[in-house]
């Protein structure tokens, strides 16, 4: 090994040791989520776009239709994902999507608070309840959040 690949060697082993004690900070910037400002019918929410395939699969059964999970699926075997070609949502998906929508609403807005389910919310503090919400609301809130490989969900109109 010659001396100048050793000196390389040794810095690049000293930045590590210097990551692992702090001592190197990292510009996390490009990380932070884009802030979406919604004006909705009583007013506006601020929200970013959740990690919806996150949600789809940590979900419980029976809270994502079928048709949207295979579509998933598609996309992480590097299928094409496309919207309405591979499921055409119907009446019968209606509950599931309902239950999701509630899970993507609630990931994505994080101003106003909305508090749990039973919990009374604080409205001077900022805090609302999800049935708050029209259904127009959420619709508009969940066609925001999800990516349009899922567009057949977003735009499930009855």
């Amino acid at each position: 090994m010659t001396k100048r690949k050793q000196r390389k060697l040794v810095e690049s082993a000293e930045e590590v040791v210097a990551a692992m004690n702090g001592d190197m900070r990292f510009d996390a910037s490009s990380w932070k989520p884009d802030v979406i400002e919604l004006q909705l019918s009583k007013g506006a929410v601020k929200m970013t776009v959740p990690d919806v395939a996150g949600l789809v699969v940590s979900s419980k059964s029976g809270q994502v239709p079928n048709g949207l999970r295979e579509l998933l699926v598609n996309q992480m075997k590097g299928g094409s994902g496309k919207r309405d070609k591979d499921w055409e949502p119907g009446p019968e998906d209606l509950e599931g999507i309902v239950a999701f929508m509630e899970i993507v609403v609630r990931a994505a807005v994080f101003e106003p608070i909305i508090v749990p389910d039973g919990s009374v919310p604080d409205y001077e503090q900022g805090q609302i309840a999800y049935s708050n919400f029209s259904i127009e609301d959420k619709m508009q809130i969940f066609q925001k959040a999800v990516p349009d490989e899922m567009g057949g969900a977003a735009n499930f109109s009855g």
